[in-house]
C-alpha cells in the first residue's frame, strides 16, 4: 500500500496577517520565534504519529526536508518565502509487513542524561560503535557497508550518509534560504 507525507514547518504568516488586518505589528523575527515554532511543529508531528501509530499506520519522521533540495520543497508545497520553514516531515503509511524488531534504537549513555550532561568516556563510545555494527540496530536499512569496506557502520554513516545532504543542499544554501524567511533580522 502507499504511503502520504505530511511537512509540518514553521509558519508565522497568519499570525502576521491577523495582525496586519487588525492594524498592528507583530514581529516573527529572530532566534526565538523561530525555536518556538520549531518545537511546536516536532511537537505536532510526533502527536500526529503517535496518533497514526493507535490506528495501525506505521510512520517516519525526518528531517530531510530540509536536508535535501530545500528550494523544491518551497516549490512543490507552494510554501510563502518569508514567516515560513519547513523543519520536519511525517511519512505515514500501513505496513506490508510487521517488523519482528525496531531499528535504530539507541538506549543507555549518551541518549538521555539524569541530573546533568554525561559526557560519553572512550569505553563508553566504544560500545556505541558495537551496537551500531549489530545488524538489527542499524539506523539504516539493508545498508552493505561491509561490503563497501568500511570497518564500522559509523565508519559509513559519517563517510557516506552524512555527506550525502551536503552534495544535494550545503549548508550556506539552507541557510540562504532561511535569511529569506525573515527569522534572521532581529539577530540570529
Amino acid at each position: 500500500m502507499g504511503s502520504e507525507t505530511r511537512v509540518f514547518c514553521v509558519d508565522y504568516n497568519r499570525v502576521v496577517d491577523v495582525a496586519e488586518q487588525l492594524g498592528h505589528e507583530y514581529a516573527a523575527e529572530g532566534f526565538r520565534p523561530f525555536v518556538a515554532g520549531a518545537v511546536d511543529a516536532c511537537l505536532a508531528a510526533q502527536t500526529a504519529a503517535i496518533a497514526a501509530r493507535s490506528l495501525g499506520i506505521d510512520s517516519l519522521l525526518t528531517n530531510g526536508v530540509h536536508r535535501s533540495d530545500v528550494e523544491r520543497v518551497y516549490r512543490l508545497l507552494d510554501l510563502p518565502r518569508t514567516h515560513c520553514f519547513p523543519v520536519i516531515a511525517l511519512v505515514l503509511g500501513y505496513p506490508d509487513v510487521e517488523p519482528g524488531y525496531k531499528r535504530g534504537r539507541l538506549c543507555g549513555p549518551g541518549v538521555i542524561h539524569r541530573g546533568t550532561y554525561h559526557h560519553l568516556a572512550d569505553e563508553e563510545t566504544d560500545a556505541v560503535v558495537v551496537r551500531y555494527d549489530r545488524p538489527l540496530e542499524q539506523l539504516d536499512m539493508g545498508v552493505p557497508w561491509s561490503d563497501d569496506g568500511y570497518t564500522h557502520f559509523l565508519d559509513w554513516f559519517y563517510e557516506v550518509w552524512s555527506k550525502r545532504g551536503r552534495r544535494v543542499a550545503g549548508a550556506g544554501e539552507i541557510f540562504d534560504v532561511f535569511v529569506k524567511t525573515g527569522f534572521t533580522k532581529a539577530g540570529l
